[in-house]
């Protein structure tokens, strides 16, 4: 039996590294399995960093990463703009993907970028260059197909 194999981007959590959040998410992969098990689809899940330390000020053997900076002072998200772009860059190298799974920030960072691709006439700041569909949930459009 062949499988279509459907890809998943991961995006973690303020202060965390796709490598710190890939262990903490062992119980959600055994779940997209299960379900993946009586079809003839597979999950490969692709966990990504972000690019923004969480210490700006520590050069080196920062393992700790944020998708922005917060402004207590005016509610700004600063330099999620670049988020925003490495995200976007990695969904058109690595993708397409069939769905975004984020925790607390990185989850933000997933409402964000699904409804960008939504509605990718919306986007001003962003340098759009993706090729990447809306993101469809599998369990919407396979559940009717089995």
């Amino acid at each position: 039996m062949s499988y279509q194999v459907l890809k998943v981007l991961m995006l973690h959590g303020h202060q965390q590294s796709a490598e710190i959040f890939q262990p903490k998410t062992s119980y959600i992969q055994g779940a997209f399995h299960k379900f993946a098990s009586d079809r003839a689809i597979a999950f490969d899940f692709h966990y990504m960093s972000g690019i923004l330390p969480a210490d700006p000020d520590r050069e080196e053997g920062n393992d700790q990463w944020v998708w922005g900076y917060g402004d207590p002072h005016d509610g700004e998200i600063k330099k999620i703009e670049r988020s925003i772009q490495h995200i976007l860059g990695t969904l058109a190298r690595d993708g397409p993907f069939a769905g975004i799974v984020g925790f607390s920030s990185g989850a933000a960072m997933a409402a964000i970028i699904a409804s960008l691709l939504e509605k990718p006439e919306n986007i001003s700041k962003v340098d759009w260059k993706v090729r990447q569909p809306p993101i469809v949930y599998p369990s919407r459009t396979m559940d009717n197909q089995s």
